[in-house]
């Protein structure tokens, strides 16, 4: 948890906990032991990063209602989970923050991998339906819930648009994407959105905002420091040792990392391509990939990029109309991203 002051973490962590067990009671009992492993997933704590961004927004645009705001951060909390267990089905991976994912410990109980993959797929979209019920909970006006269903709709679509962006381009790069825009695309879509800009958008929204500019200015902020945290992650996909080791490379990841190396080496370019389009690759192959990566010079080119991300993000930031106070908890946030 990211926040310092305990008792606002330990009531995040409570709110997720009761939105979570508030499903497992409705639960059929021959299926209770299958959804109990979503939870968890879910309680097995990240960074709440999302669910900050959100109540540091609230607060920060003047909101009084913190329980409404708790209910939010918590649903956006469990919405990052749930596209988690579809992402590591889809990346076929089998550890999430040092213990098996979810389909991984249902294939082990059902002695089925399939069948757990299977029961996973459905297990997060169960999460994900269960969350909208708690837009009808929330004590704020017609409109201002309009908004806020419109702006969650919006999320999870370019969220989703990422996602297939991403599936598409894994294993299978071509000469004519590496000049293209599809990593920062997928960059944008995929993480930056839901990680960074709609977060704060929600928390605003719930607040009885409805400036199209000062949301605007949300989500411009949102885009220039959350391509950077996807940069980073590029980075530990190949670079991370225990955090993350290779599984892009193994995954052939179309990533903006491997894209500038692909352009600073057009003599490897079509080795590159081959082996990082191979599907099950030997592990001298997957160090292969990365030493050419290494000695490429695209780290310090990928590196130079976050700093400056986040610099211009640092200013968009500087322009909205939060308060001092949690503008520079949200600038303490954004610039651990720049430290690779």
């Amino acid at each position: 948890m990211i926040e310092s002051n305990e008792s606002f973490a330990s009531l995040l962590e409570r709110r997720i906990e009761k939105i979570v067990q508030e499903l497992i009671i409705q639960v059929p009992e021959q299926l209770k032991t299958y959804i109990e492993v979503s939870k968890e997933f879910v309680m097995n704590s990240g960074k709440r990063l999302r669910p900050t961004l959100l109540l540091y927004s609230y607060l920060g645009y003047g909101g009084r209602n913190f329980e409404d705001a708790l209910t939010l951060a918590a649903v956006v909390e469990i919405m990052h989970n749930f596209l988690l267990i579809h992402d590591d089905v889809i990346d076929d991976s089998n550890f999430r923050r040092g213990k098996p994912t979810v389909h991984v410990t249902i294939g082990n109980a059902l002695r089925d991998e399939k069948l757990g993959k299977d029961v996973a797929i459905v297990i997060g979209d169960i999460l994900s339906f269960h969350c909208i019920r708690y837009f009808a909970l929330l004590s704020v006006d017609y409109l201002t819930l309009r908004r806020l269903i419109d702006a969650f709709s919006k999320c999870y679509v370019l969220t989703g648009f990422g996602q297939l962006l991403d599936i598409i381009y894994s294993g299978r790069i071509d000469e004519g994407a590496v000049d293209s825009e599809v990593p920062t695309e997928i960059s944008c879509l995929k993480t930056a959105y839901y990680t960074f800009s709609y977060p704060l958008v929600f928390g605003y929204l719930l607040t009885g905002g409805n400036d199209s500019e000062e949301e605007s200015r949300i989500i411009k902020f949102g885009e220039k420091v959350g391509i950077a945290f996807q940069y980073r992650d590029d980075i530990y996909g190949v670079f991370g040792g225990e955090r993350k080791s290779t599984n892009d490379i193994q995954e052939g990841k179309f990533t903006a990392l491997l894209q500038t190396a692909l352009k600073l080496l057009p003599e490897a370019r079509e080795e590159i391509i081959g082996l990082i389009n191979r599907k099950d690759k030997l592990p001298e192959e997957i160090e292969r990939i990365a030493e050419y990566i290494r000695n490429s010079g695209a780290l310090d080119v990928v590196r130079k990029k976050i700093e400056s991300l986040v610099s211009e993000g640092l200013k968009l930031l500087e322009e909205l109309k939060i308060s001092s106070e949690y503008k520079e908890k949200i600038k303490i946030l954004v610039t651990r991203i720049a430290e690779t």
